[in-house]
């Protein structure tokens, strides 16, 4: 037998003659929130009325200040004020908040903006080009902090080649998943037998336990399995140390 879903407690119970509710305690429950909604509705609506009874703040008028009914969640709602002086009070409020009142308010300010804080930034040397410069919080400007950052990961790809080329060449991941029991060093987790990739973040990888970038070699003594995401967390950051496996 199909169960039904009682429509206040939520509970399963066993339908019978179309009944909504599990238990009468259920029912008179619900019948009195229905009771109760039906009361603050009608509070409401009377509230609303009283208030569009009264005249505009803004011009005095008592003709349309219903404008704000069907915009609220609860029905007969109104302002007290009519549409023209609600949307002028706004504006007024608006231009006149402090907190507001520095705000770029178009695409056309913003540069204006910006030049005012280069101008209250001091100019500052860059030591790539001589040039002065207002370029974030670094020593250099933009062009010459991007040319370094370009140089950086030029010497770091070429330290880790050298380190390869005079390494040994034998190193692979298949070897070494075989040699750690396919185990991540760092996670301690298993490693799928597939190559870690940006579609397999979870995949195998050769990571080295001496950084290169800190004087390490490529050789079996310095290598261990590791999650290509575990490795890519860890970095060049510190040494890490080999767990033994078996």
């Amino acid at each position: 037998m199909t169960e039904s879903t009682c429509e206040r407690c939520g509970e399963q119970f066993a339908p019978r003659d179309g009944k909504r509710f599990c238990s009468e305690l259920c029912r008179r429950r619900a019948e009195h929130s229905r009771r109760q909604e039906r009361k603050r509705d009608a509070a409401r609506l009377a509230r609303s009325k009283e208030r569009a009874a009264r005249p505009c703040l803004g011009c005095g008028s008592t003709e349309g200040l219903d404008w704000w009914v069907g915009r609220m969640a609860h029905p007969g709602a109104a302002s007290s004020r009519c549409e023209t002086c609600y949307l002028g009070y706004l504006r007024e409020r608006y231009r006149t908040n402090p907190n507001r009142r520095n705000r770029p308010k178009s695409t056309e300010q913003r540069p204006r903006q910006i030049q005012r804080y280069h101008d209250a930034v001091p100019p500052r040397v860059c030591p790539g080009c001589g040039g002065e410069h207002r370029h974030g919080n670094g020593q250099r400007c933009a062009d010459c902090a991007h040319d370094h950052r370009k140089s950086l990961r030029s010497a770091a790809e070429a330290r880790r080649l050298d380190a390869v080329r005079v390494g040994d060449q034998d190193i692979h991941w298949t070897l070494l998943g075989e040699r750690d029991g396919w185990v991540c060093h760092l996670c301690s987790k298993r490693v799928p037998k597939v190559a870690g990739t940006a579609e397999q973040p979870m995949g195998a990888t050769v990571d080295h336990l001496i950084p290169i970038a800190h004087g390490g070699e490529h050789v079996w003594a310095n290598v261990a399995l590791a999650h290509r995401t575990c490795n890519i967390s860890r970095g060049a950051r510190g040494v890490a140390q080999l767990r033994l496996v078996g």
